[in-house]
């Protein structure tokens, strides 16, 4: 089937019109153009002129990383979608916890989430954080973190998970992927093929699942295609290996079947597109981990990637010496352009799907604007608790001081305090749940000690 057809189906369910605005768009970009589509750099800085630079390398996303100026992160975000022909997307980490926007409502990382069992809240939580990134200007998402806490020394999952057991992961992802789209923000499930086993880091070395491929099925896979028929657009394929699946489709595969996600074909199109057939936006996870570079040097990998199945390259910069590395593999038949034709369909797909060539920015200002005055007001509401804190609700806290056991392995964690909860959120609904849930076990996610009070 021809890639334009696809995106007549789920995720991306495309009328005629979106479509043939999809293939007059890339009809018309040139070569180098069309490499530039399928990379997503970093924004840190909120810098303007920076702003500038990285909008006129022309790429098909950005990563924002905002800082602490309200006003200065929205018109760094604001001069990079201005200054694009190609609508742009604008992805982030939108998790809750740690990962909140620093003058947005806190909110509950994962494992707190799971851990307040309750459907409405977790809708809530998503909502707020779906509502506050989109008027950001935020449209892509990479959560929810699908990965098991299986072992407490992983250093990726930690309270980043909704916890240890599949249901809850499978319920919970489920309402944060059904709640954010339905706000605009197109969601990711990573870290693909699975994390939670391994006590390694990716950003250092590629990490391995070591899961049989019977036990993967009946986790990772189960959460996969739970996540693929509720319409997830996006699927971050990781520095991980999984080599009992390729060991199982190729008994020789030797050092190959150890081949990180993020490179591997058979991981990225046998079992993610073909066996599972999952149809959405296939992204790297960053490129520039040791979990990558350390599997092959920069002119290997960088095509090997967009080859071997991710249509989205992320946290590379189109420059000329990476556009110089793609237009060598080109030539040379490492990277065909029927693979990279697909690769910008599906990210032009992925924006259509969006809307994002029918988006008014003029009224997305209008509705910052609110949200800035809103942000000032509670700011300033915040400074006003802090003077009377002896009467305030805000000086409370829900952290257990205990270590944890995890059930499937009975294993404790050295940990101290227990990150269940990071801070209180806004609504008094979520906060009255929260001090009932906070002093109770936890679930299915983890089990508090007994001797906690």
């Amino acid at each position: 089937m021809d890639t334009l057809d696809t995106l007549k189906l789920a995720p991306f369910n495309l009328n005629d019109a979106d479509i043939a605005w999809v293939k007059k768009t890339r009809d018309s970009l040139s070569a180098c153009d069309k490499v530039r589509q399928i990379y997503c750099p970093m924004g840190v800085y909120d810098d303007p002129e920076n702003a500038k630079v990285l909008a006129k390398l022309k790429p098909g996303g950005l990563f924002r990383l905002i800082g602490p100026d309200l006003e200065a992160a929205w018109n760094a975000t604001r001069i990079a979608i201005e200054s694009s022909d190609v609508p742009m997307l604008i992805a982030g980490d939108l998790e809750g916890g740690a990962y909140c926007l620093p003058y947005n409502t806190a909110a509950l990382n994962q494992i707190g989430v799971a851990a307040c069992n309750d459907a409405a809240l977790s809708e809530a939580i998503a909502t707020v954080i779906a509502e506050e990134g989109a008027l950001m200007g935020y449209n892509w998402s990479f959560t929810p973190v699908l990965d098991i806490n299986a072992k407490f020394r992983s250093a990726i999952v930690g309270t980043r998970s909704y916890g240890s057991n599949v249901d809850t992961i499978v319920r919970e992802a489920v309402i944060h992927i059904k709640t954010m789209q339905t706000h605009g923000i197109a969601t990711t499930a990573k870290h693909w093929p699975g994390e939670g086993y391994d006590d390694r880091d990716q950003h250092l070395v590629t990490t391995v699942n070591p899961l049989s491929y019977d036990e993967w099925e009946a986790s990772f896979g189960k959460i996969y295609r739970h996540m693929i028929n509720h319409g997830v657009m996006s699927v971050m394929s990781a520095h991980i290996a999984l080599p009992s699946w390729v060991k199982m489709r190729y008994p020789n595969a030797g050092r190959e079947a150890f081949r990180p996600g993020s490179v591997s074909r058979v991981l990225n199109v046998e079992l993610l597109r073909d066996t599972l057939e999952f149809n959405g936006v296939v992204v790297s996870d960053a490129t520039p981990m040791g979990g990558l570079s350390s599997w092959a040097e920069k002119e290997e990998y960088v095509p090997d990637v967009v080859q071997n199945g991710c249509d989205m390259y992320l946290f590379g910069y189109p420059n000329d010496i990476d556009i110089g590395i793609l237009f060598k593999a080109l030539s040379t038949g490492r990277l065909t352009e029927e693979r990279l034709e697909e690769a910008v369909t599906r990210v032009l797909g992925l924006k259509a799907a969006l809307g994002l060539h029918k988006k008014n920015l003029t009224r997305c200002c209008r509705r910052w604007q609110t949200f800035a005055k809103n942000c000032a007001q509670r700011k300033a509401s915040r400074c006003q608790r802090s003077r009377s804190s002896s009467r305030s609700r805000w000086s409370k806290t829900c952290r257990p001081r205990c270590p944890l056991r995890w059930p499937n392995t009975g294993e404790r964690s050295s940990s101290p305090r227990v990150y269940c909860v990071s801070r209180p959120v806004r609504k008094r609904a979520i906060w009255k749940r929260l001090k009932t849930t906070c002093a109770a076990e936890v679930s299915s996610c983890v089990t508090l000690c007994p001797h906690c009070p």
